[in-house]
């Protein structure tokens, strides 16, 4: 049987039209230009930050990473811990504890880390939390003035 053929078909080539884009609405955004870097969040420091700024900035480990001693300083002294919320504050310590040193000693000089919200913090040059430590030293001193006591005896 000998092969047989079939006849070729030809597809015309269809002619598509393409929308136009449309217009954006005037109340939306425009997207971001891809080749823009993003914003560096350091750069609200130009300006007085909020305590909510400020609590942003500080529990972003990049931002601590990146950012000068001074401008550390500025952040952490725009914190109201009393302000944070308990997941706030132990953002705070995860992103400080593994922050360069000048940025842990910023921290440290702007904030009173005993003050009770930051007790997962562990301060530099000690080896415990600031809870344990605080409770360490309350038991110390609760035992010096047991001991002081002086033991009368009756007559």
């Amino acid at each position: 049987m000998p092969p047989t053929s079939s006849p070729e078909t030809t597809i015309p080539p269809t002619t598509e039209t393409v929308p136009e884009p449309s217009e954006t609405p005037s109340d939306s955004l425009p997207a971001p230009d891809p080749t823009e870097p993003p914003a560096d969040p350091l750069e609200t420091l130009t300006d007085e930050i909020t305590p909510e700024q400020a609590a942003d900035l500080a529990t972003d480990p990049e931002v601590l990473a990146e950012a000068t001693p001074e401008q550390a300083a500025e952040i952490f002294d725009a914190i109201n811990p009393d302000e944070l919320t308990e997941e706030e504050a132990l953002a705070v310590v995860a992103a400080v504890q593994n922050a360069p040193d000048e940025i842990r000693e910023a921290f440290e000089t702007e904030i009173n880390v005993f003050d009770g919200q930051f007790d997962t913090y562990v301060p530099l040059g000690s080896a415990v939390d600031v809870g344990t430590r605080r409770t360490v030293t309350a038991g110390t001193v609760t035992m010096g003035v047991v001991a002081i006591t002086p033991n009368r005896k009756k007559p």
